[in-house]
């Protein structure tokens, strides 16, 4: 397929919703992420759109939207497979256009052959013919649906008519079936609070703040963001109650939050929250989009930290460690003194790197990770280690609370110069070292996660899918959540060095210690001396109380002769 230009004519769609997914890494590891698939200059088509968009201008007040979330939520919904809600984004400044886009995904057949004969184009003529051809595909497609609804109606209307005579008679139309109404599952009310929502609180009160922040979310914004990002983990959680939050959860779906709805500038927020929170919403379908967005992205992303426990990130941890032996030997030596697992790197990988590195940042890091999966985090650890493997060598022999530490604020060093190229070191290790299946192949051999952790169902998580697949898929995971935990992750625990073999006794006994004048005596000898005195001792005070005892009158007065007459010889021999 040929490629390269990412904004084609105006009013269709781009390429990132039919490039194969070796294109969409290959996006999401530039240097700017999806950030960078809207071009800043436009292409030929777009010249006239843009024209008689300049004439009206739309009116805007309040903050603007962060500028790292232009180009990105599209590619996201594309990832995330929600192709439907890109209607949604017809009134945003956008590289793709939504209005062509079919609820499987992007338009299929002709259409997509139009996007690359539009984009093999090269002088004005050809661009012209390819677009006029275009534009007739799109009426023979068009006249070919009028008539294909036409053809339904007439059918509908016939079979209507059909039963209405049936009815009259009393019976139903030959051949045709009782119609039983099917039976849909009850929904979890959403007025039922989750038992983890105090926790929710105390989190999202502390977020959007500080400098990582600032050019983000403004301090007038704050208290609304928060008041929405309640809402949307709310609705989460109560919609699927298996899932159990965790700190740190806030932070990913803070980027989904400020990447599907960018913009407050309109100011009217008319829909309330749960609970009755008043004015959250600046409209339904925003907040239905995000919250289906947090929802996919917990069930089959972030499910294994989700899970009751913190046992299946333990397990990304041990496979962290054992990739890191795999790639570097030496330098897992050095880690694994300071730590035996990698604990210092919980909070990288349950929160994608977003709780440790700025919003802008972080969001090219989940770039990364809806093309490849929540394995890619496990490969992003590794690389940044070995990013600062001279640094950690160094400290080689130091205490390990300070090398601890030193691991720990690795992110801290992480900018937007060096993200780019941590983010292709990862994905070269999981060429070299990982299977197919990135990471799901590594636990499989050690036995480390279950047939339901996400590293190893996120392969099977084809993407286009029709809605039907994705509900199968939902069941999937609630039930793996509600299920064991085995099925997630089957050993977590840190395995002990081996043992020595036992030492046999006699070896024991010739076992020399070296002495401080390094003259080898043995550790016995050296206190032979010691031992002897004492012994002396405590015979001749045995031997005084003995003689004592027989020469009492007192004390022998009670007592046979032969008996006082063999305690003198006893005492007489100890002596």
């Amino acid at each position: 397929m040929a490629s390269t230009r990412d904004v084609v004519a105006s009013g269709s769609t781009t390429l990132a919703t039919q490039l194969p997914l070796s294109e969409m890494r290959a996006r999401a590891l530039s240097a700017s992420g999806f950030a960078g698939a809207q071009q800043s200059h436009m292409s030929r088509g777009e010249a006239s759109s843009s024209n008689a968009s300049t004439e009206n201008p739309p009116s805007r007040s309040g903050p603007a939207s962060p500028d790292w979330t232009s180009g990105r939520t599209e590619a996201w919904l594309v990832l995330l497979d929600l192709p439907d809600h890109l209607a949604q984004l017809q009134n945003r400044s956008s590289a793709f256009s939504p209005a062509h886009l079919a609820p499987g995904h992007a338009a299929a057949g002709h259409e997509e052959a139009d996007v690359e004969e539009l984009d093999a184009t090269s002088d004005d003529a050809e661009w012209e013919v390819a677009t006029t051809k275009r534009a007739r595909r799109r009426q023979h497609k068009s006249a070919a649906s009028e008539s294909a609804v036409r053809s339904r109606a007439s059918s509908v209307a016939y079979h209507t008519e059909s039963e209405a005579s049936a009815s009259r008679a009393g019976s139903r139309p030959a051949g045709s079936k009782k119609r039983t109404p099917k039976k849909r599952a009850k929904p979890q009310p959403l007025s039922v609070a989750h038992r983890d929502e105090s926790q929710v609180q105390l989190d999202v009160d502390r977020s959007f703040a500080g400098r990582a922040w600032e050019s983000s979310v403004s301090a007038a914004d704050r208290a609304q963001r928060r008041a929405q990002l309640t809402d949307v983990i709310r609705r989460v959680l109560r919609t699927t109650p298996a899932l159990c939050y965790y700190q740190g959860y806030h932070d990913v779906i803070s980027l989904l939050l400020l990447t599907l709805s960018p913009d407050l500038s309109s100011q009217r927020f008319t829909v309330a929250g749960l609970d009755g929170t008043p004015a959250v919403w600046q409209s339904a379908e925003e907040r239905d989009l995000v919250v289906l967005a947090s929802s996919r992205l917990s069930l089959h992303w972030l499910r294994d930290y989700m899970t009751r426990g913190l046992d299946p990130a333990l397990g990304g941890l041990k496979l962290t460690r054992n990739l890191l032996r795999k790639v570097d030997a030496e330098l897992a030596a050095v880690v694994e003194a300071a730590s035996p697992l990698p604990y210092f790197a919980l909070s990288w990988q349950i929160t994608g790197f977003a709780h440790d590195i700025a919003p802008e940042l972080a969001a090219q890091v989940l770039d990364y990770l809806l093309v490849d999966g929540q394995s890619g985090v496990l490969y992003l650890t590794v690389a940044m280690l070995l990013s600062k493997r001279a640094e950690i060598l160094a400290q080689d022999g130091e205490d390990g609370a300070e090398l601890h530490h030193m691991l720990s604020r690795l992110p801290s060093s992480i900018d937007s110069n060096s993200l780019p190229a941590l983010l292709q070191q990862a994905a070269a290790i999981a060429a070299e070292h990982g299977p197919l299946e990135p990471v799901a192949g590594l636990g499989a051999s050690t036995g480390v996660m279950g047939p339901q952790s996400v590293l190893r169902t996120f392969a099977r998580l084809h993407r286009p899918a029709s809605a039907s697949s994705w509900r199968t898929r939902d069941e999937r995971a609630r039930t793996a959540l509600n299920g064991d935990v085995r099925a997630i992750v089957r050993d977590f625990a840190v395995s002990p060095p081996p043992s020595p073999p036992p030492e046999p006794e006699l070896q024991k006994r010739r076992r020399r210690k070296t002495d401080a004048d390094g003259q080898g005596r043995p550790a016995h000898d050296k206190a032979e001396p010691a031992r002897g005195l004492l012994l002396a001792g405590a015979l001749g005070a045995t031997a005084i109380v003995l003689w004592l005892a027989a020469s009492s009158p007192a004390a022998t007065q009670y007592m046979p002769a032969e008996t006082v007459q063999l305690i003198k010889s006893f005492a007489a021999k100890i002596a």
